[in-house]
């Protein structure tokens, strides 16, 4: 998995969404959670997912209703090769 760290400036309602070069929503690992001021993380399961770089859009909406967002790329490359046996 992939793990995000994010820190808010004050209380308010986020949401994480990862979605793939077409735009398809994969994931919701953060869902209209009500988080407090400072540092937050959450996991997005990448096992189900093939390598490529992906999207991950975070909006915040603080209590005056001011929204906030931002995005970051996400690459993902596991490696697929077999150990080497000698």
């Amino acid at each position: 998995g992939v793990g995000i760290i994010y820190s808010l400036k004050e209380e308010a309602v986020v949401s994480l969404t990862i979605k793939d070069s077409k735009g398809k929503v994969l994931a919701t690992p953060v869902h209209d959670q009500t988080l407090k001021k400072g540092s937050h993380s959450a996991t997005w399961n990448t096992k189900a997912v093939n390598n490529g770089t992906y999207t991950a859009e975070m909006s915040a909406m603080d209590r005056s209703g001011n929204e906030g967002s931002t995005t970051m790329k996400i690459k993902i490359n596991k490696d697929a090769s077999a150990p080497d046996i000698t």
